[in-house]
């Protein structure tokens, strides 16, 4: 008796991917069964094609003629599977979180409408789950959103502001502009910079405060500066724009006595730390107490998996040979 393995890349399935579409055409074509149209779910016959004819393709002429057939999801897999452009799949995956329009997402990154609509279909299918935010935390977010986050992980920052808060907060966590502005004279240009120094303070120290492990004196420091500057910046409007001065003279006082880096790079290099723990933390980001001490006992905490797997060390053979014979 045959048996058939039950799968996660169904449509119906509580805990599946988001490119579950994609991978379940791998699976059909791994297996030789193919699509049937009784039992697979919508959209499959397309996507099943495209791999397989993928799969078959050994010659760059054969891909172009592939890349002519099938343009939007051409598109869309080079995107989805390309690593060198990390950003460019993180805005279109977060701007899909936030409900933008296809159209509007294919117009801010430069492709296709079609190309932007197949990625969603084939590759990040969510939208038909974007009013269960528990499945959207634990499926699409991860662990990171409980054991912490860091800003090195924009891609999730971006998933969830978008998610939660719409595509212009997006736009301005993105592209790093909430209300940019073309000063025309002297004194815009001065004041431009005050308002876009406290636009940048506010964003970062949002960031900052939601990043659980970060270090707890840089967090104690980032919020007393940004409560900080909410009180200058009040006190100025108070006066009638007077203020400005103090503000930017207190807050680069602040900012030269955060502690931003725990070990001089300049000195050593992560690759020379003496002990594990201590190349984590000079590669950036700090270890909490409790983490500290499964450390010492051979035990790594389970929450810093993804990051310690995601990491890029230096290859121990590339540094021998880069030192000179002796």
């Amino acid at each position: 008796m045959t048996r058939v393995l039950a799968t996660i890349n169904r449509q119906d399935c509580y805990e599946r991917p988001p490119d579950w579409r994609w991978r379940r055409a791998g699976e059909l074509y791994e297996t030789g069964i193919g699509v049937r149209r009784h039992r697979d779910q919508t959209n499959m016959w397309k996507i099943f094609r495209f791999r397989r004819q993928l799969e078959m393709v050994n010659d760059p002429q054969r891909n172009v003629v592939l890349q002519n057939q099938y343009s939007d999801i051409h598109t869309a897999w080079s995107i989805y599977q390309d690593t060198e452009n990390r950003g460019l799949k993180s805005e279109i995956e977060a701007r899909i979180l936030a409900q933008e329009s296809f159209d509007d997402i294919a117009g801010k990154v430069a492709i296709a409408g079609g190309a932007a609509t197949a990625y969603e279909q084939y590759f990040f299918n969510v939208t038909d789950r974007l009013s269960a935010p528990g499945y959207i935390t634990h499926q699409i977010f991860g662990r990171s959103v409980q054991a912490g986050l860091a800003e090195r992980e924009y891609d999730l920052l971006w998933k969830m502001y978008g998610y939660w808060c719409g595509p212009m907060v997006l736009d301005a966590l993105i592209y790093k502009f909430n209300r940019p502005s073309r000063p025309e004279t002297a004194e815009s240009v001065s004041a431009h910079w005050i308002d876009d120094f406290k636009e940048t303070v506010r964003m970062h120290g949002a960031i900052i405060m939601r990043m659980q492990p970060a270090d707890w004196e840089k967090q104690m420091e980032i919020g007393n500066l940004f409560l900080r500057v909410l009180e200058l910046d009040r006190n100025a409007g108070s006066s009638g724009g007077i203020g400005s001065e103090a503000i930017l003279e207190n807050v680069n006082a602040m900012m030269e006595r955060l502690p931003w880096q725990k070990y001089d790079l300049g000195v050593r290099a992560p690759e020379e730390a003496a002990t594990e723990t201590e190349q984590i933390e000079m590669c950036g980001f700090s270890v909490r107490s409790a983490e500290l001490a499964m450390f010492s006992i051979g035990k790594p905490p389970a929450e810093l998996a993804h990051l310690i797997e995601g990491a890029v060390y230096p290859n121990p053979e590339d540094r021998e040979n880069a030192q000179p014979n002796s």
